[in-house]
């Protein structure tokens, strides 16, 4: 198994606020750098929201190192899930 190989992920973010859903989509696109792109933009004439439609790319070893940091967060905050055999 190819564990380098990178799959694309799309991300929606959306709001009534335009300038918030532009700005977390700058964030994401500081954080990630040229891994992520917005493919899209839209109102959604229901609500008046502003989306933004992103793909990210992923490698596997990137989304199980996210994973275990995320597992680690919930732990040090005492949140951790507990498995079903140890409650």
């Amino acid at each position: 198994m190819d564990w380098e190989r990178q799959t694309g992920v799309r991300i929606t973010v959306n709001g009534a606020d335009d300038v918030a859903v532009e700005a977390a989509a700058g964030e994401l696109r500081a954080r990630f750098g040229n891994r992520f792109a917005v493919v899209g933009r839209r109102r959604q004439r229901s609500r008046g929201a502003v989306e933004v439609e992103a793909m990210l790319l992923v490698s596997v070893t990137a989304s199980e190192d996210a994973g275990a940091a995320d597992l680690l967060d919930l732990l040090y905050a005492g949140r951790a899930p507990v498995p079903a055999a140890a409650a």
